[in-house]
């Protein structure tokens, strides 16, 4: 009970507080637009620093709040512009130029001048980049770096003592928007670790001032709370930069709330009791003694439920089941997921696909 007023709490103080922002909804679209998303995880998120990642739970999180270079498409895995406006490659194979979108901010929030948001630059980049580099107890990724980029190895073994005099070689900032990364070799495959979640950007006041709990991103939702023991919520970016094909600005949701669920018999049942309204990743039993015992909420003319192939696993051999009116939710083999692409299809919606 005491977490249901929490979570009333929480949805009502976001309907007062939305920001001007709206504008950026395209009206001709208006129906697919708004509402709450309940969905579980089996295990607790811990820190969603990007470069602290060390678990599947906090990364996918943490790819809702904080933006890489490069992205994921959550329903084929293909390569995406994140907030980059475009790359090139040199003759070599090794010296990537990238040239970054003007239009990104990070999240409004008290670390920034005024509280708010600035714009995000090369200089972000090289930010994020050194901290992957740096040794420390909380980097669990800076192979991604040290293994691959030119100099960064002798960055991170002389950050052991201290913030090293020198900088990384293979890290060359050209203006405020543009920058270059030069590889040790050929054939590691640069563009796809830039859309790990462990890559994304980061903002330096951000972490000065919060360490590994900072949540300041320039994904597409911000965090409201991410505390041990309480649902996790997160609330619409109403500056995040990307749009559907329509032109309309995403998120589409206004609010994701994750609860800690550990079994998929009792997310199953909080889905039956209308507190979740997706499960995800459910084995082929537990799917089908699911379905047999709400077979009218299957097969009825207006159904409340559908079950769709989960891409977890390359052998295809688990269930998605949702509410029916959810549309754009998909998961693949890298287990990575995108909520700023998940609406619920409302009546007289126009498509957005």
């Amino acid at each position: 009970m005491k977490i249901k007023y929490f979570l009333l709490g929480i949805i009502f103080s976001l309907i007062i507080s939305c920001d001007s922002n709206s504008e950026f909804i395209n009206s001709d679209n208006i129906n697919n637009f708004g509402g709450v998303l309940n969905v579980s995880l089996s295990t607790p998120a811990n820190t969603i620093v990007p470069a602290y990642l060390n678990d599947i739970s906090s990364s996918q999180i943490s790819s809702q709040v904080f933006e890489g270079l490069i992205k994921f498409n959550s329903k084929n895995l293909s390569i995406e512009k994140g907030i980059v406006n475009n790359w090139t490659v040199d003759k070599s194979g090794l010296v990537y130029t990238f040239t970054l979108n003007y239009n990104v901010f990070f999240h409004d929030d008290i670390c920034f001048t005024e509280g708010k948001g600035r714009n995000v630059t090369s200089e972000d980049v090289k930010y994020t980049i050194y901290l992957l580099t740096t040794k420390n107890v909380d980097n669990k990724n800076s192979f991604i770096t040290i293994d691959n980029i030119k100099g960064a190895k002798e960055y991170y073994e002389a950050s052991a003592k201290g913030t090293p005099d020198f900088d990384i070689e293979g890290f060359k900032i050209i203006d405020n928007y543009s920058f270059e990364i030069t590889l040790i070799k050929q054939g590691f495959p640069l563009i796809g670790f830039l859309a790990s979640a462990e890559t994304a950007i980061v903002p330096k006041e951000g972490i000065e001032m919060y360490g590994k709990n900072n949540v300041i991103g320039c994904g597409p939702f911000r965090v409201i709370t991410l505390n041990a023991n309480e649902p996790i919520v997160l609330a619409r970016n109403n500056r995040y930069f990307k749009t559907d094909k329509k032109g309309n600005f995403l998120p589409y949701m206004d609010t994701i709330i994750v609860s800690h669920v550990r079994s998929s018999k009792s997310q199953l049942d909080r889905l039956k009791k209308g507190d979740l309204d997706i499960v995800y990743g459910i084995n082929n039993y537990e799917a089908t003694e699911f379905l047999k015992d709400n077979i009218i909420n299957f097969e009825s003319k207006n159904p409340k439920y559908k079950a769709e192939l989960s891409k977890i696993f390359t052998n295809d051999s688990l269930q998605n089941i949702m509410n029916t009116n959810i549309e754009g939710f998909y998961t693949n083999k890298h287990r990575y997921l995108d909520f700023s692409l998940v609406y619920y299809k409302k009546q007289s919606a126009l498509s957005v696909r």
